[in-house]
């Protein structure tokens, strides 16, 4: 069985700091999720919940859904290089198709 990650735990993996991951894990998955769907045919990866951090008027956090994808998948590669963001914590591990 392959191991399954949120965009989050995947830019943890990578080295990102969590202040930068509040701030830009949902581009770097609009990115991501692009890349998928074009390597996919269209087609959305797997959804999953997640419980955010508290805020105003959720003191306990809300849930909300997030795609996770395999942890092998190359669209979280190729998603986090096209991301000005995410690019420097990716840039050995991708090159684009010539």
């Amino acid at each position: 069985m392959t191991q399954r990650v949120k965009v989050s735990d995947y830019l943890t993996v990578l080295g990102m700091e969590e202040t930068d991951i509040d701030r830009y894990g949902s581009w770097a998955g609009k990115h991501i999720v692009n890349a998928y769907r074009a390597a996919h045919f269209g087609h959305d990866p797997r959804k999953t919940r997640k419980r955010t951090k508290p805020c105003k008027g959720h003191p306990k956090g809300r849930w909300i859904k997030v795609n996770v994808y395999r942890i092998t998948d190359p669209a979280l590669i190729a998603g986090c290089a096209a991301y000005n963001r995410t690019a420097p914590f990716v840039s050995g591990l991708y090159t684009p198709a010539a």
